[in-house]
């Protein structure tokens, strides 16, 4: 599986993001977190530290002996910063996108309540965001029966 630029650019963000907050998280949580199997995690890690984005330090005063803290050096922090720029563009665009199919389906369905009996209340928030409630709440009422012995509730007397 040959993986695309933004991809990899989204993983060294997530490691180099994760390790930035816990920089003494072991490689089996940082495995859990990413959601990827620990070799991936560890194969990550090691295309980081080739980079000089991270520097391992051994704590030697650590009772287990495989205690490390991997710390972001000033090139990670600036790589980190440029990931960072990077991935928030793509998330506004994938945003944008979103947005714009919500908007083009609520229309859909706003021409289709249009065409029907049903009522619908369409609320617009000051940050366009769209939200929508469709209510169809026709009452039914079966011949012969009578609707209060139907109630969930039935009243006490």
């Amino acid at each position: 599986m040959v993986l695309k630029v933004r991809d990899i650019e989204d993983i060294h963000f997530r490691v180099l993001r994760l390790l930035e907050a816990n920089p003494a998280m072991q490689q089996r949580e940082l495995a859990d977190e990413l959601g990827v199997s620990l070799g991936k995690t560890n194969y990550w890690l090691r295309a980081l530290l080739d980079k000089g984005m991270l520097k391992m330090h051994n704590f030697k005063s650590s009772k287990r002996k495989l205690a490390y803290a991997y710390l972001l050096t000033p090139m990670g922090i600036a790589e980190k910063a440029s990931l960072t720029g990077r991935f928030l563009q793509r998330k506004m665009d994938e945003y944008a996108v979103l947005k714009a199919e919500i908007e083009s389906l609520m229309q859909d369905q706003l021409n289709q309540i249009k065409g029907s009996s049903l009522s619908a209340n369409v609320l617009i928030a000051a940050d366009d965001a769209v939200e929508a409630e469709v209510v169809a709440a026709p009452k039914v009422v079966i011949a012969g029966s009578d609707p209060q012995s139907m109630s969930p509730h039935p009243q006490l007397t």
